[in-house]
């Protein structure tokens, strides 16, 4: 997700609380503690993840990275967005959860990460 003020909440209660509650860890590189190269700390990261959740909102270049590199590793991803007319030309085909509030994304991404783990997509 890209890092600024306007996405706060929607991290900290929209996406880390049901991702907490379906009892997996929720990292995010800006809030962790290390040294060295931070696109490697963000492919490690993304390498020893379930899952990989991202946010589209502002069609940022970085995000669009990471999700390549989930993808090139085979790791489900779950494509989260407030706005469809941000979605690049590459992503317009895939799932995404489009979401208009706070509570409406904590919702929405509850029942996925439920549905997708009885699936066995995310173990």
């Amino acid at each position: 997700m890209p890092f600024s003020n306007d996405l706060e909440d929607c991290y900290f209660y929209g996406i880390k609380v049901p991702i907490q509650n379906a009892g997996f860890g929720c990292v995010r590189v800006d809030k962790k503690s290390f040294t060295g190269d931070i696109l490697g700390q963000i492919k490690n990261d993304i390498d020893r993840s379930s899952a990989v959740v991202a946010v589209l909102d502002g069609a940022n270049p970085n995000v669009s990275l990471e999700v390549g590199y989930a993808w090139g590793r085979e790791i489900p991803t779950i494509l989260l967005i407030k706005d469809t007319s941000q979605l690049p030309f590459d992503l317009k085909g895939q799932k995404c959860i489009v979401y208009d509030s706070i509570r409406g994304l904590e919702k929405s991404l509850a029942v996925e990460l439920k549905e997708l783990i009885s699936k066995g997509i995310i173990k």
